[in-house]
């Protein structure tokens, strides 16, 4: 899929235009190697790892034999391919623009939401609060806040 959508997770949280949520980004993709070169892919594996849509082009050409050069993802072809996953996380910043912009960098387990509206900065420890029902911070805005290294 290209998109997620709420399904009820949190109150008032009914479309994808909102909050951001987890669940107003999170998409499964599902990757099938050609049936000739399974033996070189981790068929089955399932990769929890978070990602982004920046990481697709980086992952084809990769997986294409070439090399991704300096592309906003990363490629996720090592933890596609067999032998032992390659460690791939990275941080993710993600943009809601709509229903008042919220900005979020995800570097798993810690998400920090900016939601430029009310001037909060939320943070989550989304291994301990998968739902994000109980923020570690929410503050307001203050100098030094860097989404971005």
């Amino acid at each position: 899929g290209d998109n997620a959508w709420p399904w009820g997770e949190h109150e008032g949280n009914t479309y994808n235009e909102f909050t951001a949520y987890e669940e107003n980004f999170l998409v499964t993709l599902v990757f099938l190697p050609p049936t000739a070169r399974r033996d070189r892919f981790a068929v089955g594996r399932l990769v929890t790892t978070p990602s982004s849509h920046m990481d697709l082009l980086p992952t084809v050409i990769e997986l294409g034999g070439g090399s991704p050069g300096p592309l906003l993802g990363s490629s996720l072809a090592g933890q596609l391919q067999a032998g032992p996953p390659a460690a791939n996380g990275h941080p993710i910043l993600a943009v809601q623009p709509y229903g008042g912009t919220q900005v979020v960098r995800l570097d798993y387990p810690r998400k920090v939401r900016l939601d430029l509206a009310t001037g909060r900065v939320i943070t989550f420890d989304l291994a301990q609060d998968p739902l994000e029902l109980l923020p570690v911070s929410d503050a307001p805005l203050g100098p030094g806040l860097r989404l971005v290294d």
